[in-house]
C-alpha cells in the first residue's frame, strides 16, 4: 500500500493465480470500508474483491469489498 494512516494512494493485490496487480483508487469509488482497512487484510490474508476499470492505461479500483 502507498499511503498513510488515513489515505491510500495505491495498493497492490495478488490474484488467486498468483499475479500481482497495482490499483489506484477512484475518488468516486464505492468502498465497503475505508481503504486503510486493506492493511488488516494484508496481515490476515483475508480476501477482498476489487472491481476496476482501465483508465489511461492504469488500473483504477471503482469498488472494493470483503471477499
Amino acid at each position: 500500500m502507498d499511503g498513510d494512516l488515513t489515505t491510500v494512494r495505491a495498493f497492490t493485490m495478488r490474484t488467486d493465480a498468483g499475479d500481482t496487480l497495482e490499483f489506484e483508487p477512484a475518488p468516486d469509488g464505492t468502498y465497503e470500508f475505508a481503504l486503510v482497512h486493506l492493511r488488516d487484510h494484508l496481515r490476515s490474508s483475508d480476501p477482498v474483491m476489487v472491481t476496476y476499470e482501465i483508465r489511461s492505461g492504469l488500473l483504477v479500483a471503482i469498488a472494493v469489498s470483503d471477499g
